[in-house]
């Protein structure tokens, strides 16, 4: 069972706000904030980062060597690894990029967008050559992919406003999920073999990816848009408008396992080595830090 206890702190300037987490290995994490500014730190030192760069609009790992692709504001991805530094990917030079997610297990690579949803082959180890297999996948103008979830045998699954849809290696499968018009899926994370999402109603749904069929819906958090949702491995963790995070076994009736009350709001949420789960806090008062915490996995009683 995840019993996850308070292990440090790292403040960060209360301007930008952290709003993503990704974690590289059990040393460095990647930060992204809401002003575009991507940190590489590493944990367990001094809160300054190992490299940094702005205008940024998604970031990446895609292997835990230290080397991730980052989508620049302006336009354009380039990938950064330990040897060559930074280097743009050409063929994207077009391409306006809001998220990007790794199958490190496929070696692949998918990036979306306004009207833009591409894929790019990809070598973990050597993480060389991503111009030569990028394939573009037919979209509207007016459609935005927020997330995508890869799954396994090239599928995966894109967000976009209030529905989720299936997607192979040849284009779009079928829609999994399609709320009603005002309600938009925010996050959604793999976990076991199902798709798990989050809403802007603070509901918390599994899903089936085959057959759409919904197995668990909970209400994860009245107050509002549940913002956040990871897989961590037994169970899934959710932060929302709360200020609290909450751990659930998405097999249970009930669901809800555990509540973490934390001083301010959760700006992001992730799932780091050795069951580390990692959150960034806005700051509590105006003229106070904001913060990363890390949250090493504990044993209960009934485990020790």
């Amino acid at each position: 069972m995840l019993n996850p206890v308070e292990s440090f702190k790292i403040e960060y300037n209360r301007d930008p706000v952290v709003t993503s987490i990704v974690p590289i290995n059990d040393r460095l994490y990647l930060t992204l904030s809401n002003r575009g500014i991507a940190k590489l730190m590493n944990v367990g030192s001094s809160p300054d980062p190992v490299w940094a760069a702005g205008r940024i609009s998604a970031i990446e790992a895609v292997n835990a060597r230290n080397d991730w692709v980052v989508a620049h504001t302006s336009g354009g991805v380039s990938r950064y690894t330990r040897e060559a530094g930074n280097r743009a990917v050409p063929g994207t030079e077009q391409c306006n990029v809001v998220t990007i997610s790794a199958s490190q297990e496929d070696g692949l690579l998918y990036l979306g967008g306004q009207g833009l949803l591409m894929r790019m082959d990809y070598n973990p180890r050597s993480f060389r050559n991503l111009e030569k297999n990028i394939v573009t996948y037919p979209m509207q103008d007016d459609e935005m992919i927020r997330r995508i979830s890869p799954l396994v045998n090239h599928r995966f699954v894109t967000i976009m406003g209030g529905r989720a849809d299936l997607w192979s290696s040849e284009g779009r499968i079928k829609n999994l999920v399609m709320l009603e018009a005002g309600h938009c899926l925010l996050q959604l994370t793999m976990h076991w073999d199902k798709v798990t999402t989050v809403d802007s109603q603070g509901s918390l749904m599994m899903i089936d990816p085959q057959t759409g069929e919904m197995f668990r819906k909970y209400c994860a958090d009245k107050n509002g848009p549940t913002n956040h949702v990871v897989d961590l491995g037994e169970m899934v963790a959710t932060s929302g408008a709360d200020n609290q995070i909450k751990l659930w076994d998405m097999r249970a009736t009930d669901g809800l396992v555990r509540t973490i009350p934390m001083s301010a709001k959760v700006s992001a949420l992730a799932f780091g080595c050795h069951k580390h789960v990692i959150t960034a806090q806005l700051p509590i008062s105006g003229s106070a830090p904001g913060t990363i915490t890390f949250w090493r996995n504990q044993k209960t009683p009934a485990e020790a």
